[in-house]
């Protein structure tokens, strides 16, 4: 031993520099957010046909009203009648399924609309929506016949806010 010692070398200078981790990305997406983007955008494919749906029901009731307007001046005749119960029945198709409206007469179906909102419609009304239209020769007068347009608008106006089943049908 001589008398000197081995210089020491500093500790620290054989420690590396400190990296931090990469930063976090946003991407990609765990399973918990894939899930809630599938449900969101069902979700909005489900509302936007529902919109579509609707907007379609208010444009055919609002295009049958509109095709009802001009028949209230034209003479009561079978012709006019029967273009007036084709209006009618039209745009009772588009608010229920075909099947229901098929197979019950618009009697029937008038009844059950009025009655769903208690709304009353004339005898005349009823009386021509059962007979009328497959009655060879009928004379209306135009009393009835105005009183018939106006019951049939008014119930066209109806169906947007109608939820009737067979069975409600076949009990008026």
């Amino acid at each position: 031993m001589n008398g000197q010692a081995a210089p020491q070398q500093d500790p620290l200078s054989q420690l590396r520099d400190i990296h931090t981790p990469d930063p976090i990305s946003w991407w990609p997406l765990a399973p918990g957010w894939w899930i809630l983007a599938g449900l969101v955008i069902i979700g909005l494919v489900f509302l936007i046909r529902w919109l579509i749906k609707r907007k379609n029901h208010q444009t055919a009731v609002t295009l049958a009203k509109s095709e009802l307007l001009p028949l209230k001046e034209k003479p009561a005749n079978k012709q006019n009648l029967v273009d007036a119960l084709h209006i009618y029945r039209r745009a009772a198709l588009t608010q229920f399924e075909q099947s229901l409206v098929a197979t019950v007469s618009l009697r029937e179906l008038s009844e059950s609309l009025a009655a769903q909102h208690n709304k009353t419609l004339a005898p005349s009304t009823i009386d021509l929506l059962h007979h009328a239209q497959y009655a060879p020769n009928i004379s209306i007068n135009e009393k009835h016949w105005r009183l018939l347009i106006d019951d049939i608008h008014q119930l066209i106006s109806l169906l947007p806010n109608s939820q009737l089943s067979q069975r409600e049908l076949t009990n008026v």
